[in-house]
């Protein structure tokens, strides 16, 4: 997932980084570097990540956008379950 796909849908869910941060688990920090580039989600972060997705919202319709916008290489399946 790349930063701006992360940023566009935490927003889309109307979320602040604190409040993505605490639903995931992690820091605000650590959320805020994803969305900068600085990081990427670890293994177990993605999963979360793709936990969270499949539980607030439309996510295949989200990841199909992601991939009209070139936001990804990756297709939707392949990276709910990437390590």
């Amino acid at each position: 997932m790349t930063p701006l796909t992360l940023i566009r849908l935490r927003r889309q869910r109307g979320l602040t980084q604190e409040a993505l941060a605490a639903e995931l688990g992690v820091s605000f920090a650590t959320v805020n570097r994803w969305e900068r580039g600085h990081f990427s989600p670890s293994p177990a972060a993605r999963r979360r990540l793709a936990e969270w997705l499949e539980e607030y919202g439309p996510t295949r319709e989200a990841w199909k956008q992601a991939v009209q916008h070139n936001e990804t290489l990756m297709g939707y399946d392949e990276w709910r379950s990437h390590d």
